[in-house]
């Protein structure tokens, strides 16, 4: 007695319905005796739930590959930004060779272009603007510059309607 067994299974219900669920099965003593006793849980609603998000993950990795476009998602209270590996490739680095920060987009940008989005950004920052779309020169790995055209949206706001989350690709 004690020893819990726990497995996801497919289920058939009445009527040839099939069901998954989690089944979490134990040994116990009753009346002295010892029995098999399982507790199941209907997790249909879970499971698609699960399939439908994978499903929205690989077209939306499709869409980005046929794009060609690089993606960033920047934590605008932090300062942590994701980039995409296609993100960090158009300027010959791979993903694990940048800092996961404003601070590298900041330094990668011609100085130049630094001083001229530096205001939109600020409206972005204020919340008194959502979208960014800029012409920009991000330096490349070997020293040379590369036009990039850059795209971002707010995408998340806190309670009072500040920015929390920008959103946008590289092209």
């Amino acid at each position: 007695p004690g020893e819990r067994i726990r497995m996801r299974r497919r289920h058939r219900v009445a009527g040839d319905a099939v069901r998954d669920v989690d089944v979490t099965s134990s040994a116990v003593l009753l009346g002295g005796r010892r029995i098999f006793h399982s507790i199941i849980h209907d997790v249909s609603a879970e499971v698609e739930a699960q399939r439908a998000l994978r499903r929205y993950e690989a077209r939306l990795a499709h869409a980005m590959t046929a794009s060609n476009d690089g993606f960033f998602d920047c934590d605008l209270v932090t300062g942590a930004v994701f980039y995409s590996e296609r993100w960090a490739g158009m300027l010959g680095y791979d993903r694990a060779e940048l800092e996961p920060s404003a601070a590298t987009w900041q330094g990668l940008m011609h100085p130049d272009d630094l001083v001229v989005v530096r205001e939109p950004f600020a409206r972005l920052a204020r919340g008194d603007s959502d979208t960014y779309t800029h012409e920009v020169r991000f330096r490349q790995r070997d020293g040379s510059w590369r036009w990039i055209l850059c795209r971002a949206r707010i995408v998340e706001r806190d309670e009072s309607g500040m920015p929390l989350r920008l959103a946008g690709t590289h092209m």
